[in-house]
């Protein structure tokens, strides 16, 4: 499954508009589909955030429509939050994100929301209002709708993933989006600083599988990690914890609470071992012939 090094998508970077080698006719797509959109449910602006500061401006939110992408009855979307002092571009170019999702095949619809622009900030604006993953989702399809993007404006299953700061977003997301019984995967890489409890609950409540990869190098979150395994062990919930050299694909697809040790550092365990890509492959979502 080695995407590294291997850039598969010929793109011309006009940064704010990103096109690739062709647009689709998403029925049944035989191009790759990258664009960014304006949205008015994208993080920001936000009133708790100063609208003159650049780094609360952005209104942009990346849609990313694999080659091979089959629009059915309903659309599964994968939603992945950047951390501090990132944006869009650079999330995209250092984790390779869009060569990850296309070879992890998953039949689905990456979104990329615009957090805090190059900050030292989690917040992330409407995401953490009420429904505001459900505003999103619903502007998300109403674009693409009208673009013949897709035929069918009903959501499937939901994956969200964050790295690093992105947590608070994913969290909120989780707990008052409004979608909680569409989510079938969270997936955190080197994440969890926060919320514990929102974790715990989703963990407890829902069917969905969790995965946590985690470091102890640098920022890495190791210690809620523990805590929170022990408050699953109170709770008689059962979770699964192993070293990444150890992980196995059979282990992603049977077991639904996951804590993985790596080696790795804090900005290696999304693309280093190509992890978003596996996580995504070994999902329920159905993959791309």
């Amino acid at each position: 499954m080695s995407v590294k090094n291997k850039p598969i998508f010929p793109i011309l970077f006009c940064w704010g508009f990103i096109l690739l080698s062709s647009v689709v006719t998403a029925q049944n797509s035989s191009k790759a589909y990258f664009h960014i959109y304006q949205f008015q449910s994208a993080p920001f602006p936000h009133p708790e955030r100063d609208g003159s500061d650049q780094r609360y401006r952005d209104s942009s939110v990346a849609v990313f429509i694999p080659e091979g992408f089959v629009a059915t009855e309903t659309i599964n979307f994968v939603l992945y939050f950047h951390g501090w002092n990132n944006d869009i571009q650079k999330t995209c170019e250092e984790f390779q994100l869009l060569e990850q999702f296309a070879e992890s095949k998953v039949n689905a619809i990456l979104l990329l929301p615009q957090g805090a622009k190059n900050a030292k900030d989690s917040f992330y604006g409407k995401l953490e209002d009420a429904q505001g993953l459900q505003h999103l989702l619903t502007e998300v399809m109403d674009s693409l709708f009208v673009h013949q993007q897709i035929k069918r404006k009903m959501i499937g299953n939901i994956i969200l993933s964050a790295h690093s700061g992105g947590f608070q977003g994913l969290a909120q997301s989780l707990q008052k989006g409004g979608l909680t019984d569409k989510i079938s995967d969270v997936i955190l890489f080197d994440g969890l600083y926060r919320f514990r409890d929102v974790f715990l609950e989703w963990i407890l409540k829902e069917e969905g599988r969790f995965i946590h990869i985690h470091t102890n190098f640098g920022y890495g979150p190791e210690e809620e990690v523990e805590v929170l395994m022990q408050d699953l062990s109170e709770k008689q919930a059962s979770y699964f914890h192993t070293e990444e050299q150890n992980l196995s694909l059979e282990d992603l697809k049977n077991q639904r609470v996951i804590f993985i040790y790596s080696d790795l550092k804090h900005h290696e365990v999304i693309f280093e071992r190509n992890q978003f890509c596996v996580f995504l492959n070994s999902s329920i979502i159905p993959k791309i012939e």
